[in-house]
This record gives C-alpha cells, structure tokens and sequence, in this order.
C-alpha cells in the first residue's frame, strides 16, 4: 500500500496542473540564457594557434630579451652587491660584540682568580 500511495504523489507532480513553482524572475531568465549561451559557443569554437612571428620580428624579440637579461643582471648585481655589503657589516658588528664578551669574560675570569 505504501507503494500505491507513492505513485501517486508522483503522479500529481508531475501533471502541468499540479502545484509547480512560481517563475524566476526576469534578470534570472536573462542570467541564465547569457551563461548558457556563452557556454555553448565556448564548446563550439576551438581556440584558434597565435600566427607565428616572422623571423625579423623573432630577431627583434631576442634582441629585447637580450637587453631585458642586461637590465636584470645589472640590477641583480647591485643586489647581490649591496646584500654583500649589509652581511660585511653585520659580519663586522657581530666580531666587535663578541671581542667585546670574551674581553668581558676574560675580566671576569681575572676578578674570579683574584678573589680566590
């Protein structure tokens, strides 16, 4: 019986007369037929290959690329220099503080032995 009474609740919904759900409104119909119809011309078309450079134009693509690597070297190269620099320095503060501490520890060893 439970079956029988299943069927029809399926059977009422889907009659055109049934209850059936109110319609979306108009920028939602719009929205929708705007994706889908972009969608479909997506699948449609393949991508179209990029014509090839000439050689010419190749030529001159190397020769921006070449200028390009200068340019980045020569800027990596400040970096690099002034990152060498910067570690010198530190390099530098770091062996004063630590001549400072052992000439520190020294003089604490002296007090030490002096008071025995």
């Amino acid at each position: 019986m439970a079956d029988s009474s299943s069927e029809e609740t399926s059977g009422n919904s889907a009659s055109p007369t049934a209850t059936s759900a109110p319609p979306p409104p108009k920028g939602v119909k719009r929205l929708k037929s705007a994706i889908t119809s972009k969608s479909s011309k997506r699948k449609r078309s393949p991508t179209p290959s990029p014509p090839r450079p000439s050689k010419r134009q190749l030529r001159l693509d190397s020769a921006v690329v070449e200028q390009m690597e200068k340019r980045l070297i020569t800027r990596f190269d400040g970096m690099l220099t002034s990152l060498k620099k910067e570690i010198f320095d530190r390099l530098e503060v770091m062996e004063q503080k630590n001549d400072t501490m052992a000439q520190t520890t020294d003089e604490i060893l002296e007090i030490v032995e002096d008071q025995k």
